[in-house]
């Protein structure tokens, strides 16, 4: 993650090219394994994982579980929902420190495609204040 540079205007603020230089490299880790779980984790699902240690599901469902912590209700229903979004994300943080949606996808993990779809889904739509996470509710 050295190489990544968000230049937004809270790294720029803070001195930096980039919102996850406020983070130790074992604490990116920890984010990340909180995604793909740990080493041995993915060695005890390997039979019904990918060939590389990696179960989409899971991984699919951590980033939905990430995703549900960082929704707050939203103060302005917008019109593109029928009933308009009674959830948005205003403030995205890891380990309780404020940065970009880049830098928190970033260290969240996962493919660009897979973080456009979850950020979509239904299930923020849901009246319930903390959901159970769900792939079936998303497009």
């Amino acid at each position: 993650m050295n190489a990544f540079h968000c230049n937004c205007k809270l790294a720029i603020s803070k001195g930096s090219t980039s919102c996850l230089d406020a983070f130790t490299k074992a604490e990116l880790r920890g984010i990340y394994a909180e995604t793909y779980g740990t080493e041995d984790e993915a060695a005890a699902d390997k039979e019904e994982a990918l060939s590389d240690g990696v179960h989409l599901g899971k991984v699919t469902q951590q980033l939905l579980i990430a995703y549900c912590s960082m929704k707050v209700p939203a103060k302005k229903r917008r019109s593109d929902h029928q009933l308009g979004n009674l959830w948005e994300f205003n403030k995205w943080k890891l380990l309780e420190k404020q940065v970009c949606y880049s830098a928190w996808k970033k260290a969240r993990g996962g493919a660009d495609r897979r973080h456009r779809t979850l950020s979509k889904c239904k299930l923020f739509d849901s009246t319930a204040p903390n959901p159970v996470p769900n792939e079936s509710n998303c497009p």
